[in-house]
């Protein structure tokens, strides 16, 4: 197994500021195990994972795909990671997600509830 430390050029020579320092692991097991999962991925980089969360088969190599078999899983998104998943599917989950995505509807929704 290869340390960060030990490939210094991956990181432009620069490990203490382009390497993170933490990280929230956990096993596939106690992925799948939870009652619901939620995976915020923004920006380009995130791309990638998003499209072998939502459109590639399940497989080992990208842990994200197990939450395409979880019961209550959420992938929340902006539009840079979305830009690697076909035009079709995004427009398909827009479009049933379209109520939820009204933000500025849903914030005075809750205000209103929450002032009564």
């Amino acid at each position: 197994m290869t340390q960060f430390w030990q490939i210094p050029d991956f990181f432009d020579n620069d490990i203490e500021k382009k390497c993170q320092k933490s990280a929230l692991t956990i096993g596939v097991g106690t992925l799948m195990d939870s009652k619901e999962v939620m995976i915020l991925a923004n920006g380009y980089k995130k791309a990638r994972a998003v499209y072998h969360g939502v459109e590639g088969g399940v497989n080992h190599l990208w842990t994200i795909s197990a939450l395409q078999l979880h019961r209550r899983a959420v992938l929340v998104i902006d539009e840079m990671a979305a830009s690697d998943i076909k035009v079709k599917t995004y427009r398909y989950f827009k479009e049933i997600e379209a109520k939820n995505l009204d933000l500025e509807k849903n914030i005075k929704k809750y205000l209103i509830e929450l002032a009564k």
